[in-house]
């Protein structure tokens, strides 16, 4: 099965070398040009193990070491990345610690998040009709 997608000429550029693209001609840089892109295959070993094609690791960030769970109940063949809660937890803590720095100083830093909100859009009125 073949899937057609429109896109910019310079997002094609990109992805034309990607693993599973096919680039065809386009007229102009500034209209969307035509992809093809196959579906990828893998064959199962005789250990039961698989190699994710790597456009597909690539598009979701897979890496070795990444651990999928499949779901034994489906119709079809799924997998979803098992997400490992300490490294999520901690790279949160991270992005906090360095969101905290960059507001130091700014009167931003000891709003809530209701007044920050209040103060970006505009208060919300109270006991509007819903339509």
């Amino acid at each position: 099965m073949t899937t057609h997608t429109f896109i910019d000429s310079d997002l094609l550029s990109r992805l034309a070398s990607q693993q599973g693209i096919t680039r065809l001609t386009c007229d102009s840089p500034s209209f969307p040009c035509h992809l093809i892109v196959k579906n990828m295959k893998a064959t199962l070993s005789s250990k039961g193990q698989i190699t994710i094609p790597l456009a597909v690791r690539n598009r979701l960030h897979l890496k070795a070491g990444d651990q999928l769970e499949f779901d034994e109940n489906a119709t079809v063949l799924t997998a979803k990345r098992v997400i490992n809660v300490e490294q999520w937890e901690k790279g949160f803590a991270e992005w906090g610690e360095e969101v905290s720095k960059s507001l130091e100083g700014h009167p931003w830093q000891k709003m809530s998040s209701a007044e920050l909100m209040d103060e970006m859009r505009g208060p919300v009125e109270e006991n509007i009709p819903i339509s």
